[in-house]
């Protein structure tokens, strides 16, 4: 499915089916309940075959199966229930239902079959991805190697690289985020704490490209940059910025 990116710029809602609207927090909603929990409820709207512990057959790892695995667990599973209401009330302003006595009822029943769907949760799940800029986590390669010490060696390169990224620069938090955005652009608090999380990044990544922009042409007229050194499309402000 393609989000369509005017709605997410604009921090507009979607509409799935005839029964959902998908409301994109603001910056104010997850500063209020807490960056931690909207990280949960992301993870349990979010699951897919990744995230089972267990291994699964690949010829087992069907959308159908998968949905249904889900939709057995919201029925059966206490816990996995509330916390799955939880991530509704999050995402759509409304649990899928308000008390496990209802889905006894035939047509509440069916309209929680049909939720558990690639058609309706998994269009749901395209559009959270591409409003919190959520990329799918693919599948490690399968990979067949020559002999048991091509494989212990793959498995020691692959151990020092996750090691290794521990000592990298810590990367930017969402504070950072939202303290850079507030100071570079003197943006009040209120208008600030409206914005969703897709827009916040749109408007850092143009400003940094506005800047960038700006001082190449100030670069050029001062003489210290060569214009015949410069692609015209870097000169371009107005442009396309791929965000997902």
């Amino acid at each position: 499915m393609s989000v369509d990116i005017g709605r997410l710029s604009l921090g507009m809602h979607f509409e799935v089916g005839d029964y959902y609207i998908v409301h994109p927090l603001t910056i104010g909603d997850i500063v209020e309940m807490g960056y931690d929990t909207l990280r949960e409820h992301l993870s349990t709207l979010l699951l897919d075959w990744n995230s089972f512990k267990n291994e699964v057959p690949e010829e087992h790892k069907t959308d159908k199966a998968l949905y249904d695995t889900l939709k057995y667990f919201y029925f059966k599973d206490e816990d996995f229930y509330e916390k799955f209401n939880e991530a509704c009330v999050s995402f759509l302003k409304r649990p899928l239902s308000k008390k496990r006595r209802e889905m006894v009822n035939q047509k509440t029943f069916e309209r929680i079959e049909k939720f558990f769907t690639k058609e309706v949760l998994g269009e749901i799940k395209n559009i959270i991805r591409a409003q919190y800029l959520i990329r799918e986590v693919e599948e490690e390669e399968v990979r067949v190697f020559a002999n048991e010490q091509a494989r212990k060696l793959y498995e020691r390169i692959k151990r020092n690289k996750i090691k290794a990224e521990k000592y990298k620069k810590k990367a930017p938090e969402f504070v950072d985020y939202i303290s850079s955005i507030r100071w570079k652009l003197k943006m009040p608090k209120s208008e600030l704490l409206n914005l969703t999380i897709y827009e916040l990044y749109e408007g850092l990544n143009r400003t940094q490209l506005n800047d960038r922009v700006e001082h190449l042409f100030t670069g050029i007229y001062s003489g210290s940059i060569s214009a015949k050194s410069i692609d015209e499309e870097e000169l371009q402000w107005i442009t396309h910025i791929e965000l997902i």
